[in-house]
């Protein structure tokens, strides 16, 4: 059942692949399919400058909470050690102060809860603070990208970057318009952003 469920799945991939490689762009002109990895966008080393630049920003501004989680985590696991070795000389039979273990056991809960508290806390002012610091750039790149598309007279463009599960299986380079865009991008002017040479 699972091999006619794959090879249907296969068929309507490579249906749908033959459908656009048929379309046609107005005045007849076939359409140039191509793929882009939006994730490249985001590349260290060879990514767009301004979204990286936003990201730089962004982790400068959420390192103090980052490193105020860490130092909560290591706390939280020194405090595991000792509860574990309250335990451990118990299951032994070696004598400990009850009172010191319960309370030792009562810290931790409160650790705990006061680190998931900031954890959540950090993880929404992050997921706010990355659309407002690197949405922006991002939005603008992909802006850009549309009319770029548009000047080069591609007709359909896929997106096989991970996050968007594209399901194009192989392309060439030469197909792959990502490392072109990007470096398009980067050279551009920040006034210039909307105005695309073909």
């Amino acid at each position: 059942m699972k091999k006619v469920l794959l090879i249907g799945l296969l068929l309507g991939v490579f249906s749908s692949a033959q459908f656009y490689a048929q379309a046609v762009q107005p005045g007849g002109t076939p359409s140039k399919i191509v793929v882009v990895d939006t994730s490249g966008f985001f590349d260290e080393k060879a990514g767009i400058t301004r979204i990286l630049t936003a990201v730089k920003s962004l982790n400068a501004e959420l390192l103090p909470r980052r490193t105020e989680l860490q130092q909560m985590i290591s706390r939280v696991q020194l405090v595991e050690k000792e509860v574990a070795t309250f335990r451990e000389n118990v299951a032994k039979g070696i004598p400990v102060d009850e009172r010191a273990a319960q309370a030792k056991s009562a810290e931790l809960e409160r650790m705990k809860l006061s680190y998931k508290y900031k954890e959540d806390d950090y993880n929404s002012f992050a997921q706010k603070r990355q659309s407002q610091v690197v949405g922006p750039e991002f939005a603008a790149a992909l802006k850009a990208f549309g009319e770029y598309v548009k000047s080069k007279g591609y007709g359909i463009v896929f997106d096989v970057s991970k996050d968007q599960n594209g399901f194009v299986i192989f392309a060439t380079d030469q197909f792959d318009i990502t490392r072109d865009f990007i470096t398009f991008y980067n050279t551009r002017p920040p006034s210039a952003i909307n105005s695309v040479p073909k």
